[in-house]
């Protein structure tokens, strides 16, 4: 997570302000602590239902 949260901070800022990726990218940043959470918790359950 730590390199996509790099790679997101670094495509920004080769981008302009106005720019729909851009827009995206602030959307993930401003909800990093929920998508982590996400990853951590659910991903892995929904792993193992999907193997069962």
């Amino acid at each position: 997570m730590k390199s996509l949260y790099d790679w997101i901070k670094l495509q920004r800022k080769t981008l302009s302000n106005h720019a729909e990726m851009v827009k995206a990218f602030n959307y993930i940043l401003n909800h990093w602590n929920a998508l982590n959470e996400f990853c951590r918790v659910v991903l892995p359950i929904i792993r193992i239902c999907a193997f069962q």
